[in-house]
């Protein structure tokens, strides 16, 4: 079951859905919460955390979470957010994934979703995770995925801010295994279904709504996005909660989730 608590995160909702929650984040939200198996107490690093709802999350269920990004205005509103719902144990730290100022073995588990394709050395980030995450610990990696070769050649652009467009099965499994990471699992995720759900959803919510990228996607003031569209965010996700066991047969993936344990 999704767990997805809609009103605990009002005000982080309210910044975000005037430029849409994915499709991709809903689906696999509960596949990365699975994945890492998070016990009470345990020391988990949100590597680039940007806005997403995992460090929350995290927090909520008990972990000691420390989020960190390169961007001091995510992290601030990550701050914020973190104060008005009371969660102690969720700290930030502006910082890049190529040099995190954190001793080695000091997270039981580290999370890393959808960071690995905007750092051109990734090599340097696996890196810096293994040093960091203490024996018999785990790291959780989603990235877009990458088909094939010919795709990758094919693609005129990369997408804004990437600097590559994503990873095949192969590439991922051998950057983690090329860092010493053991006992590599590698599970696909969002089909052809919510891709197309997508797409659409973003063509809507641009016809609504306007420019998203410059529409208070960066503004503190995040409050001011009408209160009355929280509940468009409750049905999309009661939606995406239906249909996500018909996408798991549809084929035609668009993301990796990798873990590996040192």
């Amino acid at each position: 079951m999704l767990d997805f608590n809609v009103y605990a995160f009002k005000d982080y909702i309210r910044h975000r859905l005037l430029h849409s929650v994915h499709n991709e984040t809903l689906a696999k939200f509960e596949l990365v919460m699975n994945k890492l198996d998070l016990k009470p107490k345990e020391a988990i690093l949100d590597a680039g955390a940007g806005l997403n709802v995992f460090c929350f999350e995290m927090a909520r269920r008990g972990g000691t979470v420390v989020a960190i990004d390169v961007n001091s205005s995510k992290m601030i509103m990550i701050k914020h957010i973190a104060r008005k719902m009371r969660f102690r144990m969720l700290d930030i730290c502006v910082a890049s994934v190529t040099n995190i100022p954190f001793r080695n073995d000091s997270f039981n588990k580290v999370l890393c979703s959808e960071v690995l394709e905007h750092v051109p050395d990734d090599k340097s980030v696996i890196d810096e995770f293994y040093r960091i995450i203490k024996r018999g610990g785990k790291v959780v990696i989603t990235t877009p995925l990458l088909k094939s070769k010919k795709v990758f050649k094919a693609i005129s652009k990369y997408p804004e801010d990437h600097v590559r467009s994503g990873y095949t099965v192969s590439e991922i499994q051998k950057l983690l295994h090329n860092s010493r990471f053991q006992n590599i699992n590698i599970e696909l995720y969002c089909g052809a279904l919510l891709n197309f759900l997508a797409e659409i959803e973003f063509k809507l919510a641009r016809i609504i709504f306007g420019n998203l990228e410059n529409n208070m996607f960066f503004s503190l003031n995040y409050s001011s996005v009408p209160h009355g569209l929280d509940w468009l965010l409750v049905v999309k996700i009661f939606i995406i909660k239906l249909l996500l066991p018909f996408d798991n047969f549809t084929g035609s993936f668009s993301q990796i989730c990798v873990t590996g344990i040192k």
